[in-house]
């Protein structure tokens, strides 16, 4: 019971990781290549990625639910129960293995390869309100107000960062090709 309680933090921790840099590596890194000073980030990196693996395997054939009063435990209907499985699979394959294969290349492909991992974000709303049940089940008092506020607060900064990044990607992209017909 307590594994599950640290689960659900470590989740939504690798999904906050992922949200901020994975769309920073890939819009800010353009033409650094890889170092063995950014290694301690593909570290946290794979380690997110063997979490979310392991996420998949657990909540698609071991963790029981509760499906009214009753408390499902038949591995069939946990799978069918586990519906949004292949929304995590495709977020979890390791595109980025490709970047490795190719050979030299810039950081920002990397980070290209990454992006599919952003399909998590979708988890971060239901894994922020378990987190907050699981505080109050601890005897924590959380005040809804502060609740709230930090979950707008946090949409808002999401929101800003994911289109700040795309729009300093796009605008690169195009002082790119004005330099070359200049």
């Amino acid at each position: 019971r307590i594994f599950m309680k640290a689960w659900a933090f470590l989740l939504l921790f690798f999904v906050v990781w992922n949200v901020f840099w994975v769309p920073f590596r890939a819009c800010f890194t353009r033409g650094v290549a890889f170092d063995a000073n950014l290694v301690g980030l593909f570290v946290v990196d794979y380690l997110g990625d063997a979490v979310f693996l392991t996420d998949i395997v657990l909540r698609s054939c071991c963790v029981a639910f509760y499906e009214g009063d009753a408390l499902i435990t038949r591995r069939r209907r946990i799978w069918e129960n586990y519906a949004s499985l292949y929304r995590h699979v495709f977020a979890s394959l390791p595109f980025d293995v490709l970047y490795f294969i190719s050979g030299k290349s810039p950081l920002q492909t990397l980070a290209l390869w990454r992006l599919p991992k952003l399909v998590r974000l979708m988890d971060a709303p239901a894994l922020s309100k378990r987190c907050e049940d699981i505080l109050q089940e601890s005897g924590v008092r959380v005040n809804k107000n502060v609740v709230r506020l930090g979950r707008l607060v946090g949409a808002v900064v999401v929101t800003a960062h994911l289109f700040g990044s795309a729009f300093y990607a796009l605008a690169s992209l195009q002082s790119d090709a004005c330099a070359r017909y200049a």
